[in-house]
């Protein structure tokens, strides 16, 4: 994922992924890291490590989504879910969900708009 898609978008689209989501190449990178440990040495990861790659695979789908790129629905509330899990851990990377934006992603189409008061 790491190889192409950076490339492949700046082709079709006139875009790196990095110019979507700021914090795209530093998420793939870790989930491309990952997923060679796990299939290319046999390891395991942590339940939190798989809780940010579910995060990381589905904000990608998501931000490819908002910008038309690729098609990816998601039921409502599985975007929120993972970014709940994906907070929720320990040794979270910079890349991964706070608490405080759980509740809103700019690229979930199921999130409402925060509202000031």
């Amino acid at each position: 994922m790491k190889i192409y898609l950076g490339p492949l978008l700046t082709i079709l689209y006139g875009k790196d992924v990095d110019a979507l989501w700021k914090d795209a190449s530093a998420a793939i990178t870790w989930l491309n890291k990952v997923r060679n440990k796990i299939a290319h040495s046999g390891e395991k990861c942590t339940r939190d490590e798989a809780y940010w790659a579910i995060y990381a695979s589905l904000k990608t789908a998501a931000v490819l989504a908002h910008f038309g790129i690729a098609k990816a629905e998601f039921p409502p509330g599985m975007f929120r879910e993972a970014r709940i899990k994906a907070s929720w851990t320990l040794g979270r990377p910079n890349w991964a969900p706070t608490e405080a934006e759980i509740e809103t992603d700019p690229f979930d189409p199921h999130c409402l708009p925060l509202v000031n008061s």
